[in-house]
């Protein structure tokens, strides 16, 4: 059905637009590496995990990548 394939769309973008909110909230990160994580972000495991986070613990996760 379309509008279950819509709805789908809409949610999955609201989700992506929540992290990247998370991740543009996070200070001191370089545009590299909020790419490399805008990266893995994409990945619905990794989205979950990366919002469940603290806000330390993301940034860190974030530098390492």
């Amino acid at each position: 059905d379309r509008s279950v394939e819509a709805t789908s769309r809409v949610s999955l973008d609201c989700s992506l637009a929540k992290r990247v909110a998370a991740l543009e909230e996070l200070e001191g990160i370089s545009d590299d590496a909020c790419g490399k994580a805008l990266e893995k972000i994409i990945s619905p495991d990794w989205r979950e995990v990366f919002i469940a986070m603290s806000n330390e613990r993301k940034r860190a996760w974030v530098l390492r990548l």
